[in-house]
């Protein structure tokens, strides 16, 4: 992969500008150098992949009748957390019988909470979050919103309130009558 080299940045003129002016030309030219960096390390990247193709290239060339690869090691990889809007289309159909037009619909998925915006993985975070990990919700709110979505946390509390009947029977199954129940002696 070729880059093509950029055009070297100006230099600005700092003539006559104060401590402010400074600072915001100083803290530009600081990005503009963490982004040629942030660059210059996929570039780094991409070169030691080429460099490990071209090895492999050679070995084959020089008599080996077969390569093969062999695990040496595991890393654990940290993905950090990402919300995303799903959207999802239903399907209508539209019969005409007798004259009139009758309109069919495909079914939903079925969702715990009914109409929600939130999907069933996004309330499972939220859940584990405020009862396993002890987060609460106004925390949990400022991290979904740094992940570029606004989620109250009245709504997180609602969902959970409303989330109670649904686990219920898993709760107390004994009480729901769905699982007999030994006692023992």
């Amino acid at each position: 992969m070729k880059l093509k080299p950029e055009a070297p940045s100006k230099t600005p003129d700092i003539r006559g500008f104060s401590a402010a002016e400074l600072l915001s030309v100083v803290e530009g030219l600081q990005q503009e150098l963490a982004a040629k960096s942030a660059g210059i390390q996929q570039r780094d990247h991409y070169i030691q992949i080429l460099e490990e193709l071209l090895r492999w290239k050679r070995i084959q060339q020089f008599g080996a009748s077969k390569t093969f690869f062999t695990k040496v090691k595991e890393e654990l990889q940290f993905i950090p957390a990402q919300l995303k809007v799903l959207e999802y289309w239903q399907e209508k159909a539209v019969f005409e019988q007798d004259g009139e037009e009758r309109i069919l619909a495909a079914t939903r998925p079925v969702h715990p909470l009914g109409k929600c915006t939130a999907t069933t993985s996004l309330l499972s975070y939220i859940i584990t979050s405020k009862y396993a990990d002890g987060l609460p919700l106004y925390r949990l709110e400022h991290m979904l919103k740094r992940l570029g979505h606004e989620i109250s946390c009245t709504s997180m509390a609602h969902w959970v309130v409303r989330l109670d009947d649904v686990f219920k029977p898993l709760i107390n199954p004994s009480r729901a009558g769905k699982v007999p129940v030994r006692l023992l002696d």
